[in-house]
């Protein structure tokens, strides 16, 4: 197998791994994962994981520029949306327990909530997918072998 082939199949199974792995930390739970977090954005992530590796074992690799960055963008909608979500409810919280002696825990709380391992893979997936779409093949040239 050549390492173009290689790197395709890898970004494709870091994609579905990613998934499932520690997505993000929340203080008084479980790691949660981003299938149940993002279940949306996650079920399109590993159907473009599948393509992939789909596309990858055709060496079919001009279209892994597009499951490679329909995955990077899904990802990336959902770091933003995720952002937006956290301050959001840090607002809240403060202004819901202002003047409470529970404020002060509530805010490390929510400070203490973090993107984990499994958003790294997702990302390192999609660009070895991008990336596998990148590399270009060895051309022979005519009359040597």
């Amino acid at each position: 197998m050549n390492i173009r082939r290689t790197i395709g199949f890898v970004g494709a199974f870091l994609l579905t791994v990613g998934v499932f792995a520690p997505f993000l930390s929340v203080p008084g739970l479980e790691n949660i994962n981003y299938l149940s977090n993002r279940g949306i954005e996650a079920v399109i992530v590993l159907i473009l994981a599948a393509a992939s590796f789909i596309l990858t074992l055709a060496k079919r690799y001009k279209w892994l520029w597009l499951t490679g960055s329909g995955a990077l963008v899904t990802l990336v909608f959902s770091l933003i949306y995720f952002e937006l979500r956290l301050q959001e409810v840090k607002v809240r919280v403060v202004s819901m327990l202002a003047g409470e002696p529970a404020a002060g825990a509530a805010a490390v709380a929510t400070r203490s909530i973090e993107i984990k391992w499994g958003y790294i893979l997702l990302i390192l997936g999609a660009m070895l997918v991008m990336l596998t779409a990148a590399i270009k093949e060895k051309q022979k040239e005519k009359g040597l072998k």
